[in-house]
């Protein structure tokens, strides 16, 4: 469904942005995204807090293990938590350089500590809660006051990263573990180094004390774990056990046992009174990056770069459960119409079932092999679909709590499922399919189009397949019909022009060539051969004399980044114009046919003198590639959307930037301007921020938005181009042709691409209502 704002609403829309990780019931349906860096447990057990590269800080519910909060601001990877004795704060350290302080009984930021010049990897607090030690990657340990939020003082000594600090419990001395093989004991009421340890063969990453304050535990990059007295001052044991370097020990609260993670993936405990292994523990897919212990020494937590949090049963040495959501970006969330129960699918490939009334997690469905894209429910609640990236809709009983069918038909990932009584349709990048629920069968399939260019009078339309982007399928939309279809590309076309008699389609391709199609006799008439790249705009001249044609290609060394002319008439090039120094997008013609302007990925619109065959101008401005440029039709100025998601207006006769217009939150893919000026559409390309197409009306002479035009979910590309001959818009969703008149808001469906589709659309507004362009007011 297409949705209309007027400039009013636009503001608004910026509040609406999915959160994906929470939702509105109080469940939290994702997990860490990406490596778990850092864990640590509350003094009274029943909270843990782990840290990300993700960025974020989650809160952990131990009891019902299950997440019950999440913190952001920071804007790089958290590599350490640590919280308050009173449990009042949580105080992180990142790779964004920053210290942060969280009020951990509201949930907030309270503070951020910045005075580091590189990573901070590791934080400790002191007992008293006053004081907060930091080490980073700028090998100096920095020695804060929590109460003030200002740094004491700076301890340097480290040669190399500084990996762990950590407080001796009487509030006296720092220890240091770094890369430089050392570990450092510095006094903080002397305010200097005191002691050295050195024995370890490669870095340390992680320390530990004893709550008596007599031993230090160390892991390393040497595979061992040593310990060392602190009151003899010297090492007493190293512990061999691990094949790869060793991540992170921590110690239980009496002593009696010692526990290590290792890149290995294994877990190691260790008694530490005989200083010998007592069992491996093995789980994790990937590095153990962090572990914390209860205060009861009944359970501990580990963290891994396989995104998991694993709870372990100490007493018995065994997994006791795993804190977890989806593990990467939530794609969908729906739902069920009785409210019990919603479903949420990720590109973690699973689909997981949530219990709204108890807001606890269900089942986790496993069987897709690639991310899951869509997900519905049947009407009576007791099936599940989703559809995937590896092309299956598979079909999950909630009732028996397994799959019950795989569906296969669609030969691109499918984007988007809706269900309707015993029937359910489903679209992909390629084609849109009708099923048969109850027989579990394939009722009806038709591709998806994607339309590419009109001619003058607006007669003809050319389209593509999207799955087969080398055939061109040619329109009449008076007789409503398909003309011809044409076959002589071998790979994806890009460019398309037609002759203002309707004479000639000329079309460019990836296969490096240009072919000229004769509409009348709807047949190949010649084909073009001198680019050494890929066609990716054509322009024709208003007389129909000459062909401009733009090429290049992301491969730098091979793109060869020109504007070629050629003679239609003679069916010879002419001329090559050279001066880009990245791939060509967009090639357009003033009406007079005096001026040649391109717009480039070397960021720059070229303006070029057809005449004389020589560069005019250089526009500069845009930060990033341009898609495509547009003329107005009195040439005086040039308009251009680019990959930094703005559109820009240029003054061609004073030769500057006019205005850059702001609003697509990514890249602007095309741009084009109605025939009396008075409107600017522009496309954008669908992003993370943006997951469908965007289009965006803009009032030229005010220079603002009008309207925005984006689509549901279930359309999933949205094609515009602007009429030549009054101000409408056509649009297209894949299965035929819509126009919209800006001026009286009027949306017509102008023909379908299949006459399958239309007869199923004039039979029943469902699909209406859910697969083509409609505008809200």
């Amino acid at each position: 469904m297409l949705k209309y704002k007027n400039s009013e609403e636009i503001q608004d829309q910026k509040s609406l942005k999915k959160q994906p990780y929470v939702s509105e019931i109080g469940l939290f349906f994702q997990g860490h995204t990406s490596s778990v860096n850092t864990v640590i447990i509350t003094n009274d057990n029943k909270l843990a807090v782990s840290g990300s590269s993700d960025k974020s800080i989650r809160i952990w519910d131990l009891y019902n293990k299950q997440q019950i909060s999440i913190l952001k601001g920071h804007t790089s990877y958290v590599n350490s938590i640590a919280i308050t004795n009173d449990n009042l704060f949580i105080v992180s350290g990142s790779s964004d350089s920053t210290i942060r302080i969280w009020d951990f009984i509201n949930y907030k930021l309270e503070s951020i500590l910045e005075g580091h010049t590189s990573v901070v990897k590791s934080i400790s607090i002191s007992n008293d809660n006053k004081i907060i030690v930091s080490g980073s990657n700028d090998k100096t340990i920095r020695v804060w006051n929590l109460n003030n939020k200002i740094t004491e003082f700076v301890f340097e000594g480290h040669t190399d990263y500084v990996n762990s600090v950590k407080i001796t419990n009487d509030n006296l001395y720092v220890i240091s573990g770094s890369w430089d093989m050392t570990i450092r004991i510095w006094s903080l009421f002397e305010k200097q180094q005191v002691n050295i340890f050195k024995g370890h063969t490669a870095g340390v990453n992680s320390i530990t004390i004893t709550l008596d304050d007599r031993f230090i535990v160390s892991g390393s990059n040497d595979r061992t774990v040593r310990i060392w007295s602190l009151v003899e001052k010297q090492q007493v044991a190293v512990l061999y056990g691990h094949n790869l370097g060793v991540k992170s020990v921590s110690l239980t609260s009496d002593n009696k046992f010692l526990v290590s993670g290792s890149w290995d993936k294994t877990i190691i405990i260790w008694d530490m009174v005989e200083k010998k292994q007592e069992i491996v523990l093995k789980s994790h897919k990937s590095e153990v990056n962090c572990i914390a212990i209860a205060k009861n020494d009944m359970f501990m937590i580990s963290g891994s770069w396989d995104n998991n949090l694993i709870v372990w049963d100490l007493l018995e040495k065994r997994q006791d459960g795993i804190l977890q959501g989806h593990t990467s970006v939530i794609n969908n969330i729906i739902v069920s119409d009785n409210n019990q129960f919603a479903v949420s699918v990720s590109s973690d490939k699973s689909v997981r079932v949530w219990n709204l009334v108890e807001k606890k997690a269900g089942e986790v469905f496993l069987g897709h092999t690639s991310a899951v894209k869509s997900v519905a429910i049947t009407n009576d609640n007791r099936f599940v679909l989703s559809g995937s990236n590896d092309t299956s809709i598979r079909i999950w009983n909630l009732v028996e709590k397994r799959q019950e069918e795989v569906l296969q038909g669609h030969i691109s990932g499918v984007r988007s499922i809706i269900t309707k009584s015993d029937n359910c349709f489903s679209i992909s990048y390629t084609e849109f399919i009708v099923w048969n629920l109850a027989e579990k069968r394939l009722l009806m399939q038709t591709p998806l189009y994607a339309i590419r260019a009109f001619s003058k009078d607006e007669n003809i339309c050319i389209s593509t397949l999207i799955k087969f982007p080398q055939v061109l399928y040619v329109w009449n939309l008076l007789k409503k019909q398909q003309e011809v279809v044409f076959y002589g590309h071998a790979d994806k076309i890009n460019a398309f022009a037609i002759t203002s008699d309707n004479q000639f389609l000329v079309s460019g391709s990836d296969d490096c060539t240009i072919i000229v199609w004769n509409l009348y006799k709807k047949s190949q008439e010649v084909v073009f051969q001198s680019h050494t790249s890929g066609i990716n705009s054509i322009s024709i001249t208003s007389d129909n004399k000459f062909i401009i044609s733009g090429s290049g290609t992301l491969l730098k060394e091979s793109s060869d980044n020109s504007i070629r002319i050629w003679d239609l008439l003679n069916k010879k090039q002419i001329a090559i114009l050279q001066g880009h120094t990245s791939y060509i997008n967009s090639v357009k013609i003033t009406s007079d046919d005096l001026f040649i302007i391109s717009g480039s990925w070397d960021n720059t619109i070229r303006v070029w003198n057809l005449t004389g065959k020589y560069q005019e101008t250089v526009f500069e401005g845009h930060t990033s590639g341009i898609n495509s440029i547009a003329i107005t039709s009195d040439n005086l100025f040039v308009v251009s959307g680019s990959y930094d998601n703005s559109v820009r207006i240029w003054n061609l006769i004073e030769k500057r930037l006019e205005i850059v217009l702001q609003g697509h939150t990514s890249g602007v893919k095309s741009v084009d301007i109605s025939q009396d000026n008075k409107y600017i559409v522009s496309v954008s390309e669908s992003g993370i921020s943006n997951p469908n197409n965007l289009v965006i009306v803009w009032d030229f002479v005010r220079q603002e938005i009008k309207m925005l035009i984006s689509t549901e979910d279930n359309i999933l590309s949205l094609d515009a181009i602007m009429s030549k001959i009054e101000n409408k818009v056509y649009l297209s969703s894949g299965f035929g042709i819509s126009s919209f008149r800006i001026d009286e808001n009027i949306l017509e469906h102008e023909i379908f691409f299949d006459k399958n589709f239309q007869d199923i659309y004039e039979n029943d507004s469902y699909y209406e209502n859910y697969l083509l362009p409609r505008v809200n007011f």
